[in-house]
C-alpha cells in the first residue's frame, strides 16, 4: 500500500514540476502577418476577409 502511495505522490510532484516549468518559458510571436482582402462575385455581393498568422519562436517578450 505504501508503494502505491509513493508512486502516486511521485507522479503528482512530477506534474507540478512540469506545470511550473511551463510558466518560466515564454513564447512570443517573432512575426505577425495581417492580410486583408475583398472579393466580389459580380452580383452585388462583396465578401471581405481578414487573415492573421503568427510565426512562433522563443525570445524575450516585451513587458507592457
Amino acid at each position: 500500500m505504501t508503494t502505491e502511495k509513493m508512486i502516486i505522490m511521485f507522479f503528482v510532484i512530477l506534474l507540478i514540476i512540469i506545470g511550473l516549468h511551463g510558466c518560466i518559458n515564454k513564447i512570443c510571436p517573432d512575426t505577425t502577418t495581417l492580410e486583408m482582402g475583398e472579393t466580389s462575385n459580380g452580383k452585388d455581393k462583396n465578401t471581405k476577409s481578414i487573415k492573421q498568422s503568427f510565426k512562433w519562436g522563443k525570445k524575450k517578450c516585451n513587458e507592457s
